[in-house]
């Protein structure tokens, strides 16, 4: 029984990454390309706009080939290509995790702390439907959806201002052409970008709801303005966002990523999120 249940959440685990890569190549513009290393296709994913760490990395890599001289000089030949440091990406719930990073750090690479994201989760069988139920009934806050190009405009706007401390100030611009990007995507996945609002339109953050042909779905830019800060409004916008997403759903799973450890990752769990693995990105320095 024990097994059945690391099976299924070792799957959920595998929706959940692939659904995140589906929409920020398809969405958000990032580039997917694969190299062969003997009889093996490597995934890598990374942004032409973006540099930092957590914007280039290897995924899906075999275990075998962590401890691959072979393929981790090839590999850094690769990312020297696209002018990018070798990055990979592994979960904590990844089998022979432990192995796999010994072996990177005997190979000269880091892990980048301030890249360790958490995969949160919520499927639509288990919500906390009195949750659901409060974020439908009137609340201080409403969130509304960017149509025209002023509220894409004044999305932008906010996000900034409440992402500018966690991006390089060389990259909220580019991260801000992302999000329009993804306003004016046309393709599978629905995009929603909303204001979060109170009483005379007054404008309190933002939040983004992308979700798939399936009905599985993901939050993004979940952001509140700082002088609104810890009173509740990014919890409610969240709630308000999974009873959108879950109106007439039989099953599926709405999830998002956050910083591991942080504020936010206690509030989602309390919300009753569940937290499914950590993701880190390990660098060569």
């Amino acid at each position: 029984m024990q097994n059945l249940e690391f099976q299924r959440e070792l799957d959920l685990i595998r929706e959940v990454t692939t659904l995140e890569n589906d929409i920020i190549t398809k969405v958000y513009g990032w580039q997917l390309e694969m190299f062969l290393i003997g009889e093996f296709e490597i995934d890598v994913l990374y942004s032409k706009q973006l540099t930092s760490p957590l914007t280039n990395y290897a995924f899906n890599v075999p275990h075998s080939l962590f401890q691959s001289k072979v393929f981790l000089e090839a590999s850094d030949i690769w990312f020297e290509n696209l002018q990018r440091k070798p990055a990979f990406s592994i979960n904590n719930r990844d089998l022979n995790y432990a192995e796999i990073v010994s072996n990177l750090a005997n190979n000269g690479y880091l892990p980048q702390p301030e890249t360790a994201q958490s995969y949160l989760v919520w499927e639509s069988l288990g919500l906390k439907q009195d949750k659901v139920l409060d974020a439908q009934t009137p609340s201080t806050t409403v969130l509304k959806t960017c149509n025209t190009k002023d509220e894409i405009d004044q999305f932008i706007e906010i996000f900034k201002i409440c992402f500018q401390e966690d991006a390089a100030e060389s990259d909220i611009e580019k991260y801000a052409d992302l999000v329009l990007l993804s306003h004016n995507y046309k393709g599978p996945f629905e995009v929603k970008n909303f204001l979060i609002q109170g009483r005379g339109d007054q404008n309190f953050g933002c939040i983004t709801l992308i979700t798939d042909e399936k009905g599985n779905a993901k939050i993004y830019n979940v952001g509140v303005l700082p002088q609104f800060r810890r009173q509740g409004i990014g919890a409610s916008s969240v709630l308000q966002a999974a009873s959108i997403w879950s109106q007439n759903l039989e099953k599926g799973h709405l999830s998002l990523q956050t910083s591991e450890g942080s504020f936010a990752e206690k509030m989602y769990q309390e919300l009753g999120f569940k937290k499914v693995c950590t993701q880190e990105i390990w660098v060569k320095i």
